[in-house]
């Protein structure tokens, strides 16, 4: 594929978009009289590994992902979807063609995300996660109801988490996977 440059919307003059997934900045004068040559933009990733770029215009900065710039410089949009999709799911592959416009509802079942997201939400997988299954079948081996060193909010101490989780790991609410 060809590399094609097109003007980023709201940054006429200053940047580009190209439908590879690259964007530079443009040759031009500042204000101050000093020439600033253009260049290829160094990108970076947001906390969902989403590539994204700085840009600035009138001292005001912002930082559009890279993959919505392409969208909207290069794929029609005539019924104003809100989302743009990678057709692969690789979340920094932004070439014009692995990109679509689609609903949010779209965007949220397409290929293995459901499955991915499940796979590492349930136990240590869980980002959020602070026992380990070891702990958890411990808590539940030792679980003895009003005890003093073994109830609920005793075994909630020795383990640094709050009693309401001791209850949901005995009723099998959470850490249902053990």
């Amino acid at each position: 594929m060809e590399e094609e440059w097109r003007d980023i919307e709201g940054f006429e003059g200053y940047y580009q978009v190209s439908n590879l997934g690259r964007v530079r900045s443009l040759d031009r004068v500042k204000c101050d009289g000093i020439r600033m040559k253009g260049r290829i933009m160094k990108t970076h990733f947001d906390a969902c590994g989403y590539e994204m770029v700085q840009l600035r215009r009138d001292g005001k900065y912002k930082h559009p992902s890279i993959h919505r710039l392409v969208a909207i410089a290069f794929i029609p949009n005539p019924d104003n979807l809100p989302q743009v999709n990678h057709i692969d799911e690789i979340r920094n592959h932004n070439t014009v063609d692995n990109l679509e416009w689609c609903t949010v509802l779209y965007n949220q079942n397409y290929g293995h995300r459901r499955e991915r997201a499940s796979e590492s939400s349930v136990g240590e997988k869980n980002a959020n996660h602070r026992l380990t299954e070891k702990q958890v079948l411990e808590i539940r081996e030792k679980y003895i109801p009003g005890h003093a060193e073994f109830g609920v909010r005793p075994l909630a101490e020795k383990y640094g988490v709050k009693y309401v989780t001791i209850s949901k790991i005995l009723q099998r609410k959470i850490w249902t996977n053990i």
